[in-house]
């Protein structure tokens, strides 16, 4: 996945998530998000080799139709942590005060180090909001009441591959699904 790709695909989420907590929550919600930054899950993906869904339009260029190509020009350039830094900074003007935190979950050695240089790109009150999240503390993070700084997700409906009794991700499948969902739900008005 091209990383222009990766932004228009994490604010498509932001999106559709924003639109679910006005909804369902009134205008003052704000929800979490999950970024899994372990290992790519080759065996859940290598079921899927012939059809991946995030790149369903079939496209393997960014030099692509407008309707499809990046949001600014700056966005065909990103890389790396630049699409991270980017997305963050369009969340934050776009969407200000409706994320409650970011978890990055199983970062490895290289992503820790990378990540102590880059929470230093972002405002104090973004940077607050990241919480890094080693297999083992789910329950901690994922489970407990937002309250208490979680996520508060039902174990029995939360996706194995976060700890839970749910059903699994499938790769990236889940995107198909959540896609899905949020479309049936969409409102216009």
């Amino acid at each position: 996945m091209l990383p222009a790709q990766h932004l228009r695909a994490a604010l498509f989420v932001v999106e559709r998530a924003s639109h679910s907590l006005l909804v369902h929550h009134g205008e003052h919600a704000k929800g979490a998000y999950i970024l899994d930054v372990g290992a790519y899950p080759l065996a859940e993906m290598s079921q899927h080799a012939h059809a991946k869904y995030w790149n369903a339009d079939g496209r393997g260029s960014i030099e692509a139709p407008a309707a499809v190509a990046p949001h600014l020009p700056g966005h065909k350039a990103l890389s790396g942590l630049g699409v991270l830094k980017e997305a963050l900074r369009l969340m934050e003007r776009h969407y200000p005060e409706t994320l409650h935190r970011v978890y990055f979950y199983r970062p490895g050695t290289g992503f820790r180090l990378i990540f102590n240089i880059f929470r230093l790109w972002v405002p104090m009150t973004t940077r607050d909001r990241f919480v890094l999240v080693r297999p083992g503390q789910e329950a901690q993070h994922f489970f407990a009441p937002a309250s208490a700084g979680g996520c508060d997700l039902d174990r029995a409906t939360a996706p194995r591959e976060f700890g839970g009794d749910g059903p699994s991700l499938d790769g990236d499948r889940f995107l198909m699904r959540a896609c899905e969902k949020y479309d049936a739900e969409a409102t216009l008005g």
